[in-house]
């Protein structure tokens, strides 16, 4: 099949819509079920949840960013390309067995689980449709609009069937069986819509075939079992050191930061099949594309922190209800890692990924594990969720620190990529003063956030354009003209 390059911006834009959705849909669910489900509720889904996203990953492996920055080299090639997805697809089928029998013996086999069969098994059946979803294919062809259009039907799924369902602390299982099942839809729908891109080739399939692939898939495999290693082991070590209370604290905290890392990761793997076509042909073009990358992530990440700190109390009280307020002071802590994640991401799979050093990816994950399991060991069974939240802040920053680092000893032309960001930061703090101020004023607390929220940013991007930043003031004309064009273009 022949694939047409889609617009880069309309790309970014519809996976920037899809991961506000991604965002407003926790923000209206949370809150729902963690006063129904309390802090023990909460604690015990997401401790369910972390140990079977494990086996999830252990199934998926690390195909989707193989996937993608494999099938970008051949997509106009459907012959090859259809003989790389079924490649991958046997693959995959494999590591879903192999996922399956070990996910039997935890569950079954290890005592302190046993109080969480029922949430275990539910969450189990997602492994199966996880690893077979398809979803590398979508990133290949950069089919985004059928993503987002994807995301809307699933999100308006669950809410639905959560406000008719869940209604008591007794349909805790109902919950967890509504997310599973949503999830499975979609990955059944990709099927569907993505046999367009390929027909199984088990015909030409070969041993050689196979392992070609193998040692790539793996060193990502490892990577990403060590990043949800990285991200669950907090629960579980707040669960097995302190108890479900703890958990559901930290949950609650991690909420937000959960959702905004998501929505800054998310944006790296648009950029792919683009950058790996500007390395083989128009270096200055992939140099350009990386600064604008990274423009494109501190413009938003940077604000966006700050206002986490300023509003903490109201943003825990609003999506968690006043049970949770005490996760305040652990939300304030974790909130630069949204920042520091956001930059990571650049580096991994926008320069690292389609460099193949993704063995580098490995060993900076490793490295933050071992941070952060020294550090929360030290600090858990005194502070609880806060000691938690200082051990991921600290293993962050130096995982940064040591990306850049390597980043720069690979070549100095990487030091053109990082714009200035003094603009920002100085539009922030414009920001930050116009959100006080507003705060104050008003007692009831959703008005005057929502009020702070509105205010705050139409003064961070006024400043930021009258500062005139040229990343943002280029953004601004280019959908002007587009606008301007398309306006044109129904009046002939």
């Amino acid at each position: 099949m022949k694939s047409k390059n889609k617009s880069l911006k309309v790309n970014t834009f519809l996976n920037a819509f899809r991961m506000t959705l991604t965002v407003i849909s926790p923000l209206i669910t949370f809150p729902y079920i963690s006063r129904i489900f309390s802090t023990d509720g909460i604690g015990a889904l997401n401790y369910a949840q972390s140990i079977s996203g494990v086996f999830v990953l252990v199934a998926s492996l690390g195909i989707y960013t193989y996937g993608v920055r494999e099938g970008a080299k051949v997509r106009n090639d459907y012959e090859r390309f259809s003989q790389l997805a079924t490649e991958l697809l046997i693959i995959n089928f494999v590591a879903m067995l192999f996922s399956y029998v070990f996910y039997a013996i935890c569950v079954y086999g290890i005592e302190s689980l046993y109080p969480y069969h029922r949430l275990l098994i539910i969450n189990g059946l997602s492994i199966f449709f996880t690893a077979l979803g398809l979803d590398w294919i979508f990133g290949v062809y950069e089919e985004y609009k059928y993503i987002t259009i994807r995301q809307i039907v699933s999100q308006i799924a669950t809410l639905v069937l959560m406000f008719c369902f869940v209604r008591s602390r007794d349909d805790i299982y109902v919950w967890a069986l509504i997310t599973v099942a949503c999830n499975a839809l979609c990955n059944i729908w990709n099927w569907i819509s993505g046999s367009k891109y390929f027909r199984l080739e088990f015909s030409r399939i070969s041993k050689l075939g196979l392992l070609k692939h193998i040692k790539p898939i793996l060193v990502l495999f490892a990577t990403r079992i060590a990043a949800t290693l990285y991200t669950s082991i907090d629960t579980v070590m707040l669960g097995s050191l302190v108890g479900d209370s703890a958990v559901g604290l930290y949950s609650a905290a991690t909420k937000v930061n959960t959702i905004l890392i998501t929505f800054f990761s998310a944006m790296s793997p648009v950029f792919i099949p683009r950058i790996i076509d500007y390395l083989n042909n128009d270096i200055e073009k992939y140099y350009a594309l990386t600064r604008k990358i990274f423009n494109a992530i501190l413009i938003l990440a940077i604000p966006l922190v700050v206002g986490i700190e300023l509003l903490s109390n109201d943003i825990v009280l609003i999506i968690a209800g006043e049970d949770f307020r005490r996760a305040t002071a652990t939300l304030r802590i974790i909130a630069p890692i949204v920042l520091i994640n956001a930059c990571l991401e650049i580096i991994y799979y926008d320069i690292w990924v389609p460099l193949k050093k993704e063995n580098l990816i490995l060993l900076c994950t490793i490295a933050s594990i071992v941070t952060n399991i020294i550090i929360s060991t030290l600090m858990i069974p005194t502070y609880a969720e806060t000691g938690a939240a200082i051990g991921s802040l600290i293993s962050e920053i130096c995982t940064l620190l040591l990306a850049v680092l390597v980043t720069m000893r690979m070549n100095h032309e990487y030091r053109t990529v990082i714009p200035s960001v003094w603009k920002y930061l100085l539009s922030t703090l414009l920001m930050s003063i116009v959100v006080l101020i507003v705060h104050m004023h008003f007692s009831n607390m959703l008005l005057s956030t929502a009020l702070a929220i509105t205010f705050g940013v139409i003064a961070y991007f006024s400043s930021v354009y009258l500062l005139k930043d040229r990343f943002f003031v280029e953004m601004l004309y280019s959908l002007k003209n587009k606008f301007v064009n398309k306006k044109g273009a129904r009046k002939i």
